[in-house]
């Protein structure tokens, strides 16, 4: 069987087992909410891709610097972007290992087809109309041919090199200081060099990127390097999966477990915390992204403490509500999911789902004391106030944990309790979740921004302080409400469970 004809196959499995899910119209309508997205962010790409155009006039050489200079940025936010739009192959690959087809070669038929995404070409909205308003391609069409190609190679290999990054990330956190060190590089300039060096600096940039004469190196730099991070990417995506699917399971867990017996003392929402605690040590998945979303929370803090990126009360604000819900969102938004390994036990005990979701607010709510200590840095640096922080954090845990466990009532997939890398986090993911996470970043945001039109900084923590109050006094309450409407949905719920199930 040829390359081609394998691929044909394997493609045609995808989409068939993609139309067979039972929540294909959920997914669906999840794509139809990223099309709409990337239709708007097309539109936005043109826009400034004209706007370049008509700033360059017919300079030819500022016009070449002028598409060129940009694209570290560009590949900056591609990367990052890709965190939430892109999964690895070996995510993906699992359910295919069935088919008659050697491993490693359905392996290469994922790695191929990350070349084939249309996310990728999105990006080319910006260096298309460019060239055809500023390079006049018809005039000289070798020159915006070459630019074109090069947009759409370093794309390509940026995509390689994200697949690369994010499987050694689940590997181990640490591995998150490779893309930050290198991604980050090309800012550094802006933080460390003053007004007369970094306009030297850009100075010198901007006239190589504007030589003409040696585009054809770059391409040829730019093809080696490609042909480079693909391969590493193939063997690498091979490598974790032998590991994770093919090698026999441990029976010592890497994690150490804490007893967590003065737990017992509170009956079932005691053992349903230590339970919770359990589930997240012992999930590699779970673990690893709350770990990721401390190390965010860090960064952030010490660059709001001890640079000026972010001065003014507007980023203040963003970057200290964002660091309190970042964590929730990470363990809040798959609520039940994880459960439903085990939902049949749940549901043998009136009221213990009830108890269980009681028992995951208090520790969410106990682990905002992480961030809280963490943006005490900015505080004592006088760069927030203590009313700030201390507004965000009740705003946090009652407001903001009341809408994210709303998700208990739709999240229907389960998610495997030992796996990582070959878990497929992305097809978890629901519209709800995608609204109901929008929704809680920009919410509180919103209201803080609109009440700053017509009140102080003081009067707006001491609202957020008060709503956050209230919220958490009445969350026997609306958890009850959560509850009742879970059971109303407890059939359809738990055929979504028991069909997502890996084992």
């Amino acid at each position: 069987m040829t390359i081609y004809q394998l691929f044909r196959n394997v493609h045609h499995q995808r989409q068939l087992a993609l139309r067979r899910s039972l929540d294909f119209q959920r997914n669906r309508v999840a794509s139809y909410v990223k099309q709409f997205f990337g239709v708007l962010f097309v539109f936005y790409l043109v826009f400034l891709s004209v706007l370049l155009a008509l700033g360059v006039r017919d300079d030819v050489d500022s016009a070449i610097g002028m598409i060129i200079f940009p694209l570290p940025f560009v590949l900056l936010i591609d990367f990052v972007f890709r965190f939430a739009l892109q999964e690895t192959p070996a995510q993906i690959v699992k359910p295919y290992l069935l088919l008659p087809f050697p491993s490693k070669r359905i392996v290469d038929i994922f790695v191929a087809e990350s070349f084939l995404s249309w996310g990728d070409l999105v990006w080319l909205a910006l260096p298309l109309p460019y060239c055809i308003m500023a390079l006049h391609p018809i005039a000289n069409p070798l020159l915006s041919l070459q630019i074109l190609l090069l947009w759409l190679m370093l794309i390509w290999m940026n995509s390689q090199w994200y697949l690369v990054c994010r499987t050694l990330i689940y590997k181990s956190w640490l591995w998150i200081i490779l893309p930050v060190v290198v991604m980050g590089a090309p800012i550094l300039p802006f933080f460390f060099l003053n007004g007369k060096s970094l306009d030297r600096v850009l100075d010198r940039v901007f006239q190589v990127a504007s030589d003409a004469s040696i585009l054809p190196l770059f391409l040829i730099l730019v093809l080696m390097a490609l042909v480079v991070m693909t391969l590493i990417n193939r063997k690498l995506q091979w490598a974790t999966l032998s590991k994770e699917t093919f090698s026999p399971i441990a029976t010592n867990s890497d994690v150490a477990t804490p007893s967590l017996s003065f737990l017992g003392r509170y009956g079932q929402t005691g053992m349903y915390i230590k339970l919770e605690v359990l589930s997240i040590l012992r999930n590699p998945a779970i673990r690893k992204k709350y770990l990721n979303s401390v190390g965010v929370t860090i960064v952030f803090t010490l660059l709001c403490a001890f640079t000026d990126v972010y001065n003014g009360t507007s980023w203040g604000n963003f970057w200290c509500f964002y660091c309190f819900v970042l964590g929730g969102i990470t363990l809040i938004s798959i609520v039940m999911q994880p459960e439903g390994n085990y939902i049949d036990l749940l549901m043998t005990r009136q009221q213990s789902i009830l108890n269980m979701l009681h028992a995951k607010y208090l520790l969410n709510t106990v682990l905002l004391v992480i961030p809280l200590v963490i943006l005490l840095i900015p505080v004592f640096m006088g760069k927030w106030s203590l009313m700030m922080v201390l507004g965000f954090l009740l705003f946090t845990a009652g407001f903001q944990f009341c809408l994210l466990f709303q998700l208990a009532v739709y999240n229907n997939r389960t998610i495997p309790l030992t796996k990582s890398l070959t878990n497929r986090d992305g097809s978890n993911n629901s519209p709800w979740q995608i609204v109901v996470t929008m929704l809680a970043l920009a919410l509180p945001m919103g209201l803080v921004g609109l009440m700053s039109i017509f009140f102080s900084e003081t009067v707006i923590n001491s609202t957020l302080a008060v709503l956050g109050l209230a919220f958490i006094a009445a969350e026997p309450l609306w958890m009850k409400n959560i509850y009742g409407r879970m059971m109303a949905r407890k059939y359809e719920n738990l055929s979504g469970f028991h069909s997502t199930r890996t084992s």
